[in-house]
């Protein structure tokens, strides 16, 4: 069956009859297609399913096997195979449910090290990414490397912003780490010979940083104070060590805020 409209016209249109009727069936021989829409030359759309009330479906497909109940495919630009907008006022854009111990949603990135899935928050501050784990003590969100990449990253560009933040607002623990934690603020430093002191050059410090210092190693040396300032901050020990001896300092700086 073709159908070819003219202006503004449907090229088919089909009307299921009472009580369940189907408006149009197509069904392709060997791998052929079922039914197949393609849009006008002016960005027209190639199906379009709107649902009957009160609460029908738009479009839905049901795989056989293995098979997808949808496949969808994006243009040759690097168009998007699949876009979904929420119906008004707060209707969601994709839900997907899993069966059994399937995935609701499941993303692969391109070859070319394409992300698997993106999400981006909406105007006015909203959050990219949602998840919630299921009853009674699902996970909200779980990431694994491979290889030696990373289970989660969380990134910001922003001074003022926070990479990752872990908040338990019952009173219990906020983050809990298993294994070794490593920070970019931690580390050594060396109080030279004939000096009672040695300054640390750090990016982002500030006067109200917390220096928690300690000599490493045995003797008689040990750490008086440690003080921040902006970008640096300075360890002073109990007494200077003798040419050509130094003294070894381990540091974590802790932000106050």
């Amino acid at each position: 069956m073709t159908g070819q409209g003219a202006g503004t016209g449907t090229g088919v249109h089909g009307s299921g009859g009472g009580t369940n009727g189907i408006g149009v069936a197509g069904v392709g021989q060997g791998a052929g297609t079922g039914v197949k829409g393609s849009g006008g030359f002016s960005g027209g759309t190639g199906v379009v399913g709107t649902g009957g009330a009160t609460n029908g479906s738009g479009v839905s497909g049901t795989g056989v096997g293995t098979g997808s109940g949808v496949t969808a495919t994006g243009g040759t630009t690097s168009g998007t195979a699949l876009y979904a907008t929420g119906g008004g006022p707060d209707g969601t854009g994709v839900v997907g449910n899993g069966a059994g111990a399937g995935t609701g949603v499941f993303g692969f990135g391109g070859g070319s090290g394409g992300a698997g899935v993106v999400a981006q928050g909406g105007n006015n501050s909203g959050t990219g990414l949602v998840a919630q784990g299921g009853g009674p003590n699902g996970t909200g969100v779980a990431g694994t490397g491979l290889g030696s990449g990373t289970g989660v990253h969380a990134h910001t560009a922003n001074p003022a912003g926070v990479g990752m933040l872990a908040d338990n607002t019952g009173g219990g623990t906020a983050l809990q780490v298993s294994g070794r934690a490593t920070f970019s603020t931690a580390g050594t430093a060396f109080v030279p010979s004939g000096s009672k002191k040695v300054t640390v050059t750090m990016a982002g410090v500030t006067i109200g940083d917390f220096i928690l210092a300690t000599v490493q190693g045995s003797g008689s040396f040990y750490v008086k104070n440690a003080s921040a300032g902006s970008g640096s901050f300075t360890i002073f020990i109990n007494k200077a060590p003798t040419s050509p001896a130094t003294v070894t300092v381990g540091y974590f700086v802790i932000s106050a805020s």
